[in-house]
C-alpha cells in the first residue's frame, strides 16, 4: 500500500511521523487539531521519530482481521480494537491502524493514538498528569479534579461564560520556577444527553448540539439498542463544535492558579468551600494522577515499556497554586462561577 500523505505532526516541541492513504481522515484531523498541531512536510533528517500509519483498505482489513489476534512475534502487539486492526511494533517504533471504511469513530481512535504518543513524549521530559478538566481566562487556569459523580455540566457552564477550554479530561503539568504551566492533552469533550436539556443553554445552542456528527452517530447507534431515551448516555463534541456552540477559545497552555477538588452533594443548597491541608492535597493528587496515555489506547505504552517518569505529580504542592475543596451540585453551580469570576 502506498501512503498518499506523509507529514510530521508537531505539538509544542514534540514530533511524530504520520502516514495515511485516507485523505478524508487527514483533512478532518487537520481541521479539528488546527488549534494544537502543526503539520509539516516530512524530511528524512528528522531522526528516529515514532511513525503512525493509518491505512484504509477493505482488502487488507478483511484478509488480516482473523489472523491478527494470533500474532506472537516478539516486540509486536496485534489486536482488533473498535473494529480496527492495531499493530504496535516496538522494534520499528511504529503504530499501524487498518480499517475497511471511514467514519468519525475512526478519526477519534486516531486522535487518541496521537495524543497518547505525545503524552508519553511529555512524560519522558518530566511532565506529570492529572485526571481533570481545566479552563482558562486571561492566561490563568483553573483545574477541576474529576471525582465520583462529577459530569461536565460545570465545564459547559464555564465555557458558556467565556472561559477558554484547556482540556476536558487530562492535564499535563510542567514546573517553571514557582509557577505550574498547565498543558492541554486534547481529546473530544464527552457530553451527556441530559446536558442538552439544561436551562443555561439557549434553544439555538441545543439545536447546534443536535446537529453535530457525534450526536447523530450516537443516536443512530443507541436507537438500534433502544437506549436513546437514557439521559446518562454520552456522545462527543469536536473542538470545532465547541467553538461554534459556545464561542469559546481553545487554549493549549495556561498558568495554573487553582486546583479545585469537586465533591458532589445533591442536598447542599449553597456551595461549601474548604481550604485543603497538605495531607488532603496529597491524597487528592494521588487519586487523580495519571500517565501520558489514554485508557482506550493503553497499548501505546508498549512502545515505552522500559520507561519510568522521573518527576512526581506531588512536586506541584509547594508551588504558586491554591488548592480548595468545593461541595456543590447542579443547583448552585452559578454560585461557584460568580466566586471564580472574582478570583480570575
Amino acid at each position: 500500500m502506498n501512503e498518499d500523505i506523509c507529514k510530521v505532526i508537531k505539538y509544542n516541541k514534540y514530533e511524530l511521523i504520520f502516514k495515511t492513504n485516507d485523505k478524508i481522515l487527514f483533512s478532518n484531523l487537520k481541521k479539528e487539531y488546527k488549534y494544537y498541531y502543526d503539520f509539516i512536510e516530512y524530511s528524512p533528517n528528522k531522526g528516529n521519530l515514532t511513525c503512525v500509519k493509518v491505512i484504509k483498505s477493505e482488502k487488507l482489513f478483511n484478509t488480516n482481521i482473523k489472523r491478527v489476534r494470533n500474532n506472537r512475534i516478539s516486540n509486536i502487539y496485534c489486536d482488533v480494537r473498535r473494529n480496527n486492526i492495531i499493530i504496535v511494533d516496538k522494534k520499528n517504533n511504529e503504530v499501524i491502524l487498518v480499517y475497511n471504511d471511514y467514519n468519525d469513530e475512526k478519526l477519534q481512535h486516531v486522535e487518541e493514538i496521537l495524543v497518547s504518543i505525545f503524552g508519553k513524549k511529555m512524560e519522558e521530559e518530566g511532565i506529570t498528569f492529572l485526571h481533570t478538566y481545566c479552563v482558562s481566562k486571561d492566561g490563568n487556569g483553573i483545574a477541576f479534579l474529576k471525582g465520583d459523580n462529577i459530569d461536565n455540566t460545570l465545564l459547559l457552564r464555564l465555557l458558556n461564560d467565556s472561559y477558554g477550554l484547556v482540556t476536558n479530561s487530562k492535564l499535563g503539568m510542567n514546573i517553571d520556577k514557582n509557577e505550574v504551566i498547565g498543558i492541554s492533552v486534547p481529546t473530544r469533550l464527552g457530553i451527556k444527553l441530559g446536558n442538552t436539556k439544561n436551562s443555561f443553554l439557549s434553544e439555538k445552542q441545543i439545536q447546534l448540539i443536535k446537529d453535530t456528527i457525534g450526536y447523530k452517530e450516537y443516536f443512530y447507534q443507541e436507537q438500534k439498542k433502544r437506549n436513546f431515551r437514557k439521559e446518562n448516555y454520552k456522545f462527543n463534541l469536536t473542538f470545532s463544535d465547541l467553538e461554534k456552540i459556545f464561542h469559546t477559545e481553545i487554549i493549549s497552555l495556561t498558568r495554573l492558579k487553582f486546583i479545585i477538588d469537586l465533591r458532589y452533594l445533591p442536598d447542599v443548597k449553597n456551595i461549601r468551600i474548604k481550604k485543603m491541608e497538605k495531607d488532603d492535597i496529597y491524597q487528592s493528587l494521588k487519586k487523580n494522577k495519571e500517565g501520558g496515555t489514554y485508557k482506550p489506547v493503553k497499548y501505546i505504552d508498549k512502545l515505552y515499556s522500559n520507561y519510568h517518569s522521573k518527576n512526581s505529580v506531588f512536586d506541584i504542592i509547594d508551588k504558586n497554586i491554591r488548592f480548595v475543596k468545593v461541595f456543590y451540585n447542579e443547583e448552585n453551580c452559578e454560585q461557584l462561577i460568580k466566586i471564580l469570576k472574582g478570583r480570575i
